[in-house]
């Protein structure tokens, strides 16, 4: 196994990786949201009451205090609700 493989494999034994993949996934689902729907930056942003940059910064993972709260708040602006579900955790090294 190669250090960079162990470095994983080490990060994938914690919470923080997984919520680090959670908030990744969030936001691969917002962009998703807003190409299905032609929705800019500029019209969720004021949809939802932030600023563009704070969508920027949603899209690009960085999700700073990133509550529930907020995930229905953009989930809502499509129409949609929060519908959470897990799955077992798959690490293959």
């Amino acid at each position: 196994m190669s250090k960079v493989q162990e470095i994983i494999k080490a990060a994938e034994a914690t919470p923080e990786y997984w919520a680090e993949v959670a908030k990744l996934d969030f936001a691969c689902l917002l962009n998703s949201k807003m190409e299905k729907q032609k929705m800019s930056r500029t019209k969720l942003a004021k949809e939802i009451g932030v600023s563009k940059s704070y969508i920027s910064e949603v899209l690009g993972g960085d999700l700073p205090n990133f509550t529930i709260d907020t995930m229905a708040k953009f989930m809502f602006a499509f129409g949609e609700r929060i519908n959470i579900t897990s799955e077992p955790i798959k690490i293959d090294h």
